[in-house]
């Protein structure tokens, strides 16, 4: 499963591996055989490509969906929070558009009770 990640997060910064290599110090065969699975990276390693990509470690070994780190995830007063939050991660990107349409139309004609 981290194979796919690390080849995903790669290519999402349109990074090739040997420039994927060249940033993190290792050889190009390195990154080439984590993500086919044929090696796995050390801990240290695991870490790095963590920081580099901006995930947590969770995230990047395949063991959760959520790619935000623990320490960044937002501190919820309430359980009303959390519960929008949780379903409006759970929506599709249709659905997060017309909430935010609606959230947006809403702000537009009566912004001053957002506040």
């Amino acid at each position: 499963m981290y194979g796919k990640v690390i080849a995903s997060l790669r290519k999402e910064m349109k990074m090739n591996q040997h420039e994927l290599a060249d940033r993190l110090k290792i050889s190009k065969s390195s990154i080439s055989m984590y993500e086919t699975e044929k090696r796995a990276p050390d801990i240290n390693t695991i870490i790095c490509l963590a920081d580099f990509f901006d995930v947590s470690v969770d995230y990047l070994l395949g063991t959760t969906a959520e790619r935000v780190r623990a320490e960044e995830q937002l501190i919820l007063s309430s359980e009303n929070e959390k519960d929008l939050i949780q379903r409006y991660r759970n929506l599709n990107a249709q659905g997060k558009a017309e909430i935010l349409g609606y959230i947006r139309g809403y702000a537009a004609c009566c912004g001053n009770l957002l506040k």
